[in-house]
């Protein structure tokens, strides 16, 4: 098991480079736990971004057998801006975003809930100040001396 050593102002995290496991310096790790918030932010974004497009969903054409809207197809501005494959990540979120939020998945959800969690810290981060003011008071006088006295026990 690698060892962690704090250096003032740098972590050093493990790299497998091979057999061995090595130590290399890093970016600061206030910088690194920023960049990793920043990608869960972008990502839940981009989920709320892409379900927000429900309105531009058309159900597909009636199956000729039971007259049902066949699959969804992306639109072409979807396919342009996106390409293909992101044309279809936008299209099923979509298709999901238009479900009830009873059946909606969980992730929708959980992209909402990730996204307004952070946009509350991040307004709280810059209210108050971050140092802590405390005192603390040391009472250091001799403890009070009360008489003993016998107490019978009721009947």
């Amino acid at each position: 098991m690698a060892e962690w050593y704090e250096f003032p102002e740098e972590s050093l995290v493990p790299v497998m480079p091979g057999p061995k496991l090595a130590l290399v310096n890093a970016v600061p790790r206030e910088e690194m736990i920023r960049q990793v918030e920043e990608e869960i932010h972008l990502g839940a974004a981009s989920i709320l971004n892409d379900a927000l497009h429900f309105m531009d969903v058309v159900p597909g054409p009636l199956d000729p057998e039971t007259g049902e809207p066949t699959d969804p197809v992306p639109p072409a501005a979807w396919v342009a801006e996106l390409g293909e494959e992101g044309a279809q990540r936008r299209l099923r979120t979509a298709t999901l975003a238009l479900s009830s939020s009873k059946d909606a998945p969980i992730g929708l959800k959980l992209a909402k809930d990730t996204l307004v969690g952070m946009a509350k810290v991040r307004a709280k981060e810059n209210q108050a100040p971050k140092t802590l003011n405390m005192v603390v008071v040391h009472m250091t006088g001799n403890l009070p001396k009360f008489d003993e006295i016998e107490v019978e026990p009721q009947r």
